[in-house]
């Protein structure tokens, strides 16, 4: 009995030759597979049937959050009225941040003012109290989005907002729109503004025409 124990333990630790021969045939088997399926490919490349490369992109998406107020486009008074937003896709702000507020009522004044800055634009029907949620599509050289709130009165430096496209993407834009002003929680807002683009605690109304 002890013989057969210990000879039972010594041949424990070495594999059959059997065994080995038939890892080393899997091994080469998976070997000429792979060398198999790159030849394949390789000729179905050289007389295009090969699967096509994925199409390269051909405009930018970002996320887009509105809210409107009760109050939207009030004003100083109490009664809530339906707005106008227009967004515009721009290769450069300059001239968008020269042009006065009048030029934008008027399309054509709006085209003559930005030039070539201009890529793309459209407008915004926007109702008090409601939220809108969508995905801008833009072009590949679209480097900001902005967006003119066409205010009764406009509370100043808060009717124009742009945003860095790039550095928007991650986050999307979320722009609020109440009385007369806008607000901006998120995006990369690029307009310059004395205080937290978030708050409205230094906002005033101006009152119409004035």
């Amino acid at each position: 009995m002890i013989l057969l124990l210990a000879g039972c333990a010594s041949s424990g630790g070495s594999m059959p030759s059997s065994a080995s021969n038939t890892a080393s045939q899997v091994d080469d088997a998976a070997t000429q597979a792979n060398a198999t399926t790159g030849t394949i490919e390789r000729m179905m490349q050289a007389v295009g049937l090969a699967k096509p490369a994925p199409p390269a992109p051909t405009e930018q998406q970002l996320p887009l959050r509105i809210f409107t107020a009760q109050n939207l486009n009030a004003g100083q008074s109490r009664k809530a009225l339906a707005l106008v937003v227009k967004v515009y896709h721009l290769r450069s702000l300059e001239r968008f941040k020269q042009t006065p507020f009048d030029d934008f009522l008027d399309k054509s004044k709006t085209q003559a003012a930005l030039g070539d800055d201009l890529i793309d634009s459209r407008e915004m029907l926007l109702l008090p109290d409601q939220r809108y949620i969508s995905t801008e599509h833009m072009p590949l050289d679209t480097r900001y989005l902005a967006f003119v709130a066409l205010f009764r009165a406009p509370a100043a430096q808060r009717w124009r907002f742009a945003y860095d496209v790039k550095r928007s993407t991650a986050s999307g834009i979320t722009l609020g729109v109440h009385a007369c002003a806008m607000s901006s929680t998120a995006g990369a807002l690029v307009t310059e503004l004395p205080d937290n683009p978030g708050s409205l605690a230094s906002v005033h109304c101006p009152k119409p025409g004035s």
